[in-house]
């Protein structure tokens, strides 16, 4: 009967940890983010994306802080991402920078 409490505690825990959105997003999980972002807002601009548009030298994680008024969290990543840009050519995005991530159904999304 007590393994069966135990048992039962310890689902109670992971079910609130997990359902509260109480673990950061993961270095991978901010990549793929970050990737599908670029990739909406480039066919947004040009009304096409092409793989070659999007060239990753590296999206690595620093750090995140749980942000509890607005929810996900402030994650600081630093990046080198070249993009090319219709009538603009290719832009360089290097250095730390600071996004915000909530997560949905689908997973991780960046929030301006």
């Amino acid at each position: 009967m007590r393994n069966i409490s135990l048992v039962m505690l310890c689902t109670a825990v992971i079910n609130v940890v997990a359902c509260s959105g109480g673990v950061e997003p993961s270095e991978d999980e901010i990549k793929q983010a970050m990737l599908s972002q670029l990739k909406s807002q480039l066919e947004k601009s040009s009304g096409v994306f092409k793989e070659g548009d999007v060239k990753v030298r590296y999206i690595k994680k620093i750090g995140c802080n749980k942000v509890e008024e607005q929810g996900g969290y402030q994650c600081d990543v630093d990046i080198d991402v070249d993009l090319k840009l219709p009538f603009v050519g290719v832009q360089n995005q290097k250095g730390v920078q600071s996004f915000r991530f909530v997560k949905t159904e689908e997973g991780w999304n960046v929030v301006q």
